[in-house]
């Protein structure tokens, strides 16, 4: 769509770092979480529309990124090379 909706986050990677860009409050938390199940890392977010996290050193296969911010959760997987 022309005008994306701007309470949607998009979730990438670039490096060991996780990208959330979206507006986020700053209660907002981002945790990492591998296909098993176990999670890597939980990170407050700094309120605004750009975020980082950065992951634990050596991290490469699929993973999956939670952020919540009050009722709204959003989940997205993401691949680490």
């Amino acid at each position: 769509p022309a005008n994306p909706d701007p309470l949607t986050l998009r979730v990438w990677t670039s490096g060991d770092r996780v990208i959330i860009r979206g507006d986020v409050s700053e209660r907002a938390v981002c945790s990492v979480f591998d296909l098993q199940g176990r999670k890597l890392t939980e990170t407050g977010l700094t309120g605004g529309d750009l975020n980082s996290v950065t992951l634990p050193s050596g991290s490469k296969g699929v993973y999956l990124v939670r952020v919540t911010d009050g009722l709204k959760v959003t989940a997205r997987k993401v691949v680490v090379l």
